[in-house]
């Protein structure tokens, strides 16, 4: 492969529209601590979303991974569903994707760390721990709870509750003061992206095995 079909494969396997799932609930917990009064800090922000971001690669590159069998069998995949498609059309091999994983999954720590250091806060690193450890109870055994119903709540708790309070904890460098009235909004806009984009896998996702929002509830 030249290196310029490697480089748009690993574009595409990075599924880059997916990190507003991310961005929007960090930045809101920011952009709330500010407005309640913390001091603003451009370096803390920039490390919040270089975190962000090794989490939303580290989420795509295992995701792809754990279902590739259920990717396989969809036909009905969209830009936010049915996976990348790299490993389905032979574009990446599952070696190197796992590599990636791994390499963004200690990004994901390397940056919780280095915030928590600067803030002075060890929740941000467990909060980072934490992040890693949904995916690995979203797609992977023994959890593995986006076959078996939980998915999508696993995935609200993450982006509506986990995330917003990272953003938070950087920004303010407390859990005191958080809004939690915001999570009444964010958490069922959250589930309902979660619902949302599973719709379209639903074919895919009953030839699988998979007991995902649309098997489970129907269209």
């Amino acid at each position: 492969m030249n290196a310029w079909r490697w480089g748009k494969a690993w574009v595409k396997a990075s599924r880059l529209p997916s990190q507003l799932y991310i961005l929007t609930p960090l930045l809101a917990g920011q952009l709330y601590a500010l407005r309640l009064g913390y001091p603003w800090d451009w370096v803390v922000f920039i490390l919040v979303h270089v975190f962000g971001l090794c989490l939303q690669l580290f989420i795509v590159f295992a995701n792809d991974l754990a279902d590739y069998p259920a990717d396989r069998n969809n036909r009905w995949f969209t830009l936010f569903s049915g996976g990348s498609r790299v490993l389905v059309d032979g574009q990446l091999s599952s070696r190197s994707l796992r590599w990636g994983a791994w390499i963004m999954g200690l990004g994901t720590l390397t940056f919780a760390g280095i915030l928590a250091v600067r803030v002075g806060h060890i929740g941000l690193g467990k909060l980072g721990v934490l992040g890693i450890l949904l995916l690995l109870m979203y797609s992977f055994r023994p959890v593995r709870l986006n076959y078996r119903g939980g998915g999508e709540w696993l995935q609200m708790l993450g982006t509506a509750v986990i995330l917003p309070l990272f953003g938070w904890l950087a920004q303010a460098g407390t859990f005191r003061g958080f809004p939690f009235a915001l999570l009444g909004v964010l958490a069922p806009t959250m589930l309902a992206c979660a619902i949302g984009t599973s719709l379209p896998d639903e074919w895919g996702d009953q030839a699988s095995g998979k007991n995902s929002a649309a098997v489970l509830l129907g269209q």
